[in-house]
């Protein structure tokens, strides 16, 4: 991940945004709710962090509860930061920033995103 990308934040069109990595995600509908209630008061206060998937396109790396809040509420775009990187260094990323903002990641979340990480090394070699 480039030093820039961690500090660039851009406003992307919701429709531009995959969420293929929502698979290794569990959907808790109590902490959507109160992310869409917040947000629904106060608006996006963080960025979600996202990929480039391709032409015009973009893959959520974190921030799927904010993701889903503002397409819930009805908002067109939202506040990103794009982290660039191989498709290891992204998985481990979706852990990380977890971590590092404050909110526990789940067991079986980690396991999620895990597994798929660990079979990217073993083929890496």
């Amino acid at each position: 991940m480039s030093d820039k990308s961690k500090t660039d934040y851009l406003g992307i069109v919701i429709k531009k945004v995959e969420e293929n990595n929502g698979r290794f995600r569990i959907v808790h509908p109590r902490a959507e709710a109160s992310i869409s209630r917040s947000m629904g008061k106060l608006g996006q206060l963080s960025p979600v962090a996202l990929s480039r998937g391709g032409k015009d396109r973009y893959e959520m790396i974190d921030g799927f509860k904010r993701l889903r809040a503002c397409r819930h509420l009805g908002i067109e775009s939202i506040m990103v930061r794009v982290l660039d990187g191989p498709e290891r260094v992204l998985k481990a990323a979706m852990v990380q920033l977890n971590r590092k903002e404050g909110v526990s990641i789940g067991v079986m979340d980690e396991a999620l995103v895990m597994q798929p990480l660990c079979h990217c090394l073993r083929h890496a070699r």
